[in-house]
């Protein structure tokens, strides 16, 4: 069953997403919402376990840098003949301040079609 509230929005970039405490990439980012996110990777992430994470910016929001925040894995699976994982997290816990730059970037980098799903091949 799909609970999502909002429509998740795919981005002009792919950035990467990292697991803080393994210091270690989890995946790149396929899409996103204020409250969620979806990453696609070659390693599949523990469901249900919560994850301290980093993502990197682009240069064109807040002249780059990163943001830190938690969140829960609730889905992985395999994509069909790729031999990449999709993985769906829960945002938990993020600072107002990262926040707003979260949203500037939903904003300012969203692709005009998000129910154009990206090809994962493109990621590696």
């Amino acid at each position: 069953m799909n609970i999502r509230r909002k429509k998740r929005m795919n981005l002009i970039y792919y950035l990467r997403v990292f697991d803080t405490e393994a210091g270690t990439p989890l995946g790149q980012l396929a899409d996103i919402t204020p409250q969620g996110m979806m990453l696609i990777s070659d390693l599949c992430a523990e469901t249900g376990r919560a994850y301290s994470l980093r993502m990197d910016l682009p240069k064109n929001v807040m002249g780059g840098g990163h943001i830190i925040f938690h969140a829960v894995c609730k889905w992985c699976r395999r994509e069909n003949g790729s031999g990449y994982y999709s993985m769906g997290f829960t945002i938990t816990d993020i600072s107002p301040q990262e926040q707003v730059i979260l949203q500037k970037l939903i904003k300012t980098f969203h692709l005009e079609h998000p129910d154009v799903h990206p090809d994962v091949s493109r990621f590696w």
